[in-house]
């Protein structure tokens, strides 16, 4: 004999108006906001949560995603599964959906960026925050005296020293592995005033690569700029014209931390050449990045 519990049919008639009422109840404000800031979606683990940014079915969705530290985005591509993760459900909820882009935030600090697209089959571009040396770096800002306290050390090493040690053939590297790099940091123009700087970050693995092309003043040592005037363009790869753009608004993003100036100091270490980014404040924005000297000619890959 079956002793499980059944619902008539009249129960089934109730219940079913009942939740039809419920669905139809008008939401107050608090219920809708309560509803934006529930997460759509969390990474194994629940460090990182997935919420919309804006509507959640159109040819472009956008997502912001939360994290405690940005060692929760880098570690174990964390970032990149939800991404892939939050990029297939909305396929199957919005199949008009071309673009999902995602920011992420610790904070109010920007420490990862990713798009996908319909044209590329949903490759993904993204770049993180602490394996990039350039301006894009972002992450947690320091405090006001970090420049000063920088310039003191008696590492210190002014960026005219560090432009004639490259001369015309150098680069400096991050994280080389096998003749490529995260990050590719190049000089031109140089003289005592200053440089036009080039720097590079691979994007995906197809080719994909932020540029950013910026003119810098020295300032006792520092290499100055300001970040409104700094050109970010992205080359390679397959995506399209669209995405090519939207990401390159994102990553621009990550410049309004500095102000109207970010000067980047350079100090010397054991083996390798130490860089660090300041906001017009003299705050650090990021982490202190480490470079290699290598070939104009090396290659680029994308941090792991």
């Amino acid at each position: 004999m079956n002793n499980r519990p059944f619902l008539s049919s009249a129960t089934t008639s109730l219940v079913g108006a009942a939740v039809i009422a419920l669905a139809c109840i008008p939401l107050t404000s608090a219920d809708s906001q309560i509803l934006k800031n529930r997460p759509f979606m969390k990474s194994i683990g629940g460090k990182l949560s997935a919420q919309f940014d804006g509507a959640r079915c159109g040819n472009t969705v956008k997502f912001v995603f939360k994290g405690q530290s940005a060692g929760s985005f880098n570690a174990d591509r964390v970032a990149s599964r939800l991404m892939n993760n939050v990029v297939t459900a909305i396929r199957q909820t919005c199949p008009r959906v071309k673009l999902v882009s995602a920011k992420g935030l610790v904070g109010k600090s920007i420490v990862y960026n990713a798009l996908a697209e319909s044209q590329t089959n949903w490759l993904l571009l993204e770049l993180g925050s602490s394996r990039d040396a350039s301006l894009l770096s972002s992450g947690v800002s320091g405090k006001a005296g970090d420049k000063s306290k920088f310039q003191r050390r008696a590492s210190f090493k002014a960026f005219s020293d560090v432009a004639k040690s490259l001369g015309t053939t150098k680069s400096l590297c991050t994280e080389p592995v096998k003749g490529r790099c995260t990050s590719l940091t190049n000089f031109s123009n140089v003289s005592t005033k200053g440089a036009t700087i080039t720097s590079k970050s691979r994007l995906d693995d197809k080719g994909s690569t932020a540029v950013l092309t910026y003119a810098g003043k020295n300032q006792n040592g520092f290499l100055c700029s300001n970040p409104q005037n700094v050109k970010i363009s992205i080359v390679g790869g397959s995506a399209s014209k669209a995405a090519r753009s939207n990401m390159a608004e994102q990553l621009r993003e990550r410049l309004r931390p500095f102000g109207n100036q970010a000067c980047q100091g350079y100090a010397t270490g054991k083996r390798r050449l130490a860089g660090a980014n300041f906001d017009a404040k003299g705050a650090q924005v990021g982490k202190t990045s480490y470079f290699s000297t290598v070939s104009r000619n090396a290659g680029l890959r994308r941090a792991n």
